[in-house]
């Protein structure tokens, strides 16, 4: 049977043709509160308390560091204020783990960020915090994403503007105040009416970015120039966005897989289309119950300049498009000027099933009614001939949907496509009142319950749909359209069911090129063919009318509120960390001064006997290595972890949690040493410190970053530096695993600021904070020369000197190699052979891969990481298949896709973002994001070679390589 891909390869061919022909014919209340208690925190030290803290950030050569000072040091009740101005920053503003925390400026036209020579992807970094606000206040021309909330509750955005700059008119010192400001066109936009914006397929994807957040609320937010989502709302729940504008984006506004969420009283103008609800595969939670009404969309006719991703195959000349999400109610907008058509419903079996069977593809429950529509459909776009011709149908939808609909679009277009009853078994999921199964993105993919239809779409589980004689339930799995007034293009009809892809294949069978010159042939010929042709009649969609009834009204959205909590931050005063940090120790670790206070020379905690050396000689830590590791443009690392007398970690391996490393106890401290080598010499550069520490509030790791300097006597010393830094290094050695010489230099090694720490050490499933991501067995797995015990396995040294338990009694040491044969180990990534597979076979090459991506990826890219929010996982244990990149299409675009359409596409590491992305230095595109500077060329050439050698169809969900090396991949 054809594939998707395969039949809709040969429709572009006929929509080629077809295109040209049409072009011819053509001429309330606030919800979420900040409540202070008005208590004095007590800081737990001598009853001395620390007051909730206003840091007031002023423009000038110190903005971004007393920035990242106050984000990362802000605590419950604190205020980070921006006074009036024009800001410059070189890097991000990260903020994770806290509460009650406000971020505001003098007024959106007052103050003004800008992050164009940002060394990072996001302006604000915002994640694991609850009760924040961001109010009053524009972020300017961030590399990737404006605004980010992740991972929290309780989010407030308010009059926040994020836009990127028009391309003949970039923001500055001199002109912020009225560069900031657009205006969209009265008449649609087009070649005789242009936009007074200049557009970059290189801006950032995401304005206003909440995702997987919960209680989020947007009120009188604007975003401009995203290349993905204006304003975005993503795998989130209970979400209110209202008074709000968005234009010259891509999309103005998004809810993605989002759950009861309500937006009111917004203006979405001059986007390519105005509002998008809909559900993409393979992401932590699907969607549903959502509510748009009394909004305006109008002219939202802009180019489509998105680099890539789903959103570049949306259609200008849109208003909002619904794909696969149930219970929507559209009421009450106004609707206007749209060239294409006010709302287009369409589902995934439309545009290319992906294989997703957790997720329902269609679109169910959608309720529109009362809304105005005036001038749709009056000027269908033509698709991208040069993409159409390699068999790229991303552009081609008004293309169909005009050669069904005799030339024109309409005010409600849908494709007319719906599953029927089949014996597919029910999940072992939840199902909600409707009985629709609750899948989660960590569920188990089911298994496919019977061959793919014609169109290659394979059968979910649907038995929620039908009555006991599988006729379909109506209006409940139904499309009702009622009560709506319709003005404007007197060709375009109010309503047109385009019959999905029917008929196109048998006008591609008969259709006879040479007589296409004659006007009459092709409007006759599809008047032949049965279910080519648009419906237009509305009537089966008046629900009330036909059923005797219609949908329920969506209930209006409760948002949480915050009150900041009794006991305060327990900060301690400078006059307390002097003291902790100045402790005479006789020679002991400060052990006190770690756990309560972030001293601002390492020296301070006197980890090394000698202060100027944490290489070697530590004062009772234990040196480890891993096998795979790190990469930081080449530098080698010293490790040491540091653990309270009579205390020892608890093992924990990959089968039992995925990201688990050690359980460390509480007063650990890890340290570890970058340091750059160049012939004979040995350069340390900087010291990071990962602390487990305890209040009243819980366990949380803290990150600390040192970066090492001569003093005035010549004197090394190590100094915190919470802004990080950049260093110029060399290196010029031999590496220890492969034996290969190493040579090279860069002007900026990056050193991640305080902040950063959290941005890979946090997970949602290990203790809060920058918790390690290194200690694992399975990294640990290797010998270690350890001093007067010689060559062991690290785990039977740590197992044999008191330092882990629970560990397997039997570990199984090869003699020869040290490695422990019963429990999981990563291989080195450049040791061919180094896992017990042949060298450079198939298997050693997937194998050593899977390592590298582990150690280098996987902190971030798994179920509680930074990046959850992707659905792309990489951790060593997991199946290699969509969800580990293969054939799955990217969740948003921008310079980070490269305009490819698969992270993996196998065969073929010219199509695949994931090798683009490892050998890229954009800022928004490189991988790892932060603490490289250099591509790290050995471990990309085996990236490649696993992509274009090994990786193939047989792979699971490996179906997009029926195009390997073929341009008319499918985008």
């Amino acid at each position: 049977m054809m594939n998707t891909r395969a039949r809709l390869c040969r429709i572009a061919t006929l929509l080629l043709v077809a295109s040209a022909l049409l072009s011819a014919c053509n001429d309330d209340d606030e919800n979420v509160s900040f409540t202070p208690t008005g208590n004095t925190p007590d800081t737990g030290n001598g009853g001395q308390t620390a007051p909730p803290r206003l840091f007031s950030i002023a423009p000038g050569d110190n903005a971004t560091a007393d920035a990242v000072a106050a984000f990362f040091e802000a605590a419950p009740g604190d205020t980070i204020e921006f006074e009036p101005g024009f800001f410059e920053f070189n890097t991000g503003l990260v903020m994770q783990n806290t509460e009650g925390v406000t971020v505001k400026g003098a007024g959106m036209d007052e103050t003004v960020l800008s992050f164009e020579n940002s060394d990072t992807a996001e302006g604000f970094l915002i994640s694991n915090v609850r009760g924040v606000v961001v109010s009053d206040l524009t972020v300017t021309d961030t590399p990737g994403d404006g605004i980010k909330i992740k991972s929290s509750d309780i989010v407030t955005y308010r009059n926040v503007r994020t836009m990127w700059s028009s391309a003949d008119t970039p923001v500055g010192a001199d002109n912020y105040q009225s560069a900031i400001h657009y205006e969209c066109p009265a008449e649609p936009i087009g070649v005789a009416n242009p936009a007074p914006y200049q557009p970059d397929s290189g801006n950032g994807r995401y304005g206003i970015y909440p995702v997987q957040a919960s209680n989020v609320l947007l009120d009188n937010v604007e975003s401009l120039g995203a290349s993905d989502a204006g304003i975005y709302v993503g795998q989130s729940d209970d979400v209110i966005i209202k008074n709000s504008r968005a234009l010259y984006n891509v999309a103005g506004y998004e809810f993605e897989n989002t759950q009861r969420a309500e937006m009111f009283d917004n203006i979405a103008e001059c986007n390519t289309v105005g509002y998008i609800i809909y559900d993409l595969p393979y992401l932590t939670q699907y969607g549903y119950q959502a509510r748009m009404h009394h909004n305006v969309a109008r002219n939202n006719n802009f180019e489509n300049f998105a680099a890539g991703g789903i959103v570049s195959q949306v259609p200008k000349g849109s208003g909002l498009i619904t794909l696969a999400y149930d219970q929507v109610e559209v009421d009450h907008n106004e609707f206007s000027d749209h060239q294409t058509g006010a709302i287009l419903i369409t589902s995934y079996e439309l545009i290319g099933d992906d294989g997703d069977l957790r997720q329902d593809i269609y679109t169910e429950a959608l309720s529109i009614h009362d809304n105005s529509f005036d001038n749709s459909g009056y000027a269908m776009p033509p698709p991208d001939l040069a993409a159409l011709a390699e068999g790229d149908l991303s552009s081609a939808l008004p293309t169909i949907i005009a050669l069904k609909n005799g030339g024109q679009g309409a005010d409600i277009i849908w494709d007319g496509v719906y599953d029927g009853p089949n014996e597919c078994p029910k999940p072992d999921v939840p199902t909600n009142d409707r009985g629709k199964p609750q899948f989660e993105g960590t569920d188990v993919k089911p298994a496919n319950c019977g061959d793919a239809d014609e169109n290659g779409i394979a059968d979910r589980y649907n038995a929620y749909k039908f009555d006991d004689s599988d006729a379909r339930k109506k209006p409940s799995m139904w499309i009702c359209i009622e009560n709506n007034s319709y003005t404007g293009s007197p060709l375009a009809p109010e309503f047109a069911n385009i019959h999905g892809l029917a008929g196109l294949e048998a006008l591609n069978a008969v259709l006879d090129p040479e007589q296409l010159g004659d006007p009459n042939y092709l409007p006759g010929v599809i008047a032949g063919i049965p279910d080519f042709l648009a419906d237009n009649d509305a009537t089966p969609h008046q629900c009330q009318s036909e059923f005797g009834e219609t949908l329920p009204g969506m209930p209006a959205v409760q948002l949480a509120t915050y009150t900041l909590p009794e006991g305060g931050s327990g900060r301690p005063s400078e006059e307390q960390i002097a003291a902790l940090c100045g402790r005479e120790t006789d020679g002991a670790i400060n052990w006190q001064a770690l756990a309560e206070v972030d001293c601002p020379d390492l020296a301070s905690y006197h980890l090394f006997n000698d202060p100027q050396d944490p290489s070697t000689d530590s004062n009772g830590g234990t040196p480890y290595d891993l096998n795979t590791r790190l990469f930081s443009d080449y530098a080698v690392k010293y490790r040491f972890v540091f653990m309270p007398e009579g205390t020892a970690a608890v093992y924990h391996n990959g089968s039992e949690d995925v990201n688990a490393t050690y359980d460390f106890p509480v007063g650990t401290v890890i340290s570890k040493t970058f340091s750059f080598i160049d012939g004979g010499n040995t350069r340390h550069v900087e010291t990071r410190l990962l602390i487990k520490r305890e209040d009243d509030k819980g366990v949380a790791w803290v990150g600390l970053p040192y970066i090492w300097e001569t003093d005035g006597s010549g004197k090394r010393i190590a100094r915190l530096s919470k802004g990080g830094g950049t260093a110029a290094v060399s290196w010029n050695y031999n590496d220890a695993h492969s034996g290969e010489l190493l040579q090279g230099s860069t002007d900026s090694y990056r050193i991640p600021n305080a902040s950063q720490c959290v941005t890979c050490h946090a997970n949602t499933y290990n203790d809060a904070g920058a918790a390690p991501i290194g200690p694992k067995p399975r990294n640990l797995n290797k010998p270690y020369a350890y001093e007067g015990a010689g060559n062991v396995n690290q785990i039977a040294y740590w197992v044999d000197h008191n330092l882990l338990t629970g560990a397997p009694s039997d570990l199984g040491v090869d003699v020869n190699t040290m490695i422990a044969t019963q429990i999981e180990r990563i291989p080195y990534f450049n040791v061919p052979g180094d896992g017990g597979e042949t060298a450079n076979s198939d298997a050693d090459i997937e194998q050593r891969i899977r390592g590298y991506l582990e150690v280098n990826c996987a902190h971030c890219h798994n179920e509680g990481g930074a990046a959850s929010n992707t659905g792309l996982y990489l951790d060593y244990f997991r199946p290699v298949n969509s969800s580990y990149g293969i054939c799955k299409t990217p969740t948003a675009a921008g310079a980070g896709s490269d305009g490819r359409p698969h992270d993996i596409q196998p065969g073929s590491t010219d199509e695949s973002i994931m090798p683009f992305r490892v050998g890229s230095n954009d800022v928004e595109a490189r991988m790892p994001p932060i603490a490289r500077s250099v591509v790290h060329e050995e471990a990309l050439e085996l990236l490649d070679e696993w992509i274009e050698n090994v990786v193939d169809s047989d792979y699971e969900d490996g179906s997009c390589a029926t195009a390997v090396n073929s341009p008319t991949a499918m985008r």
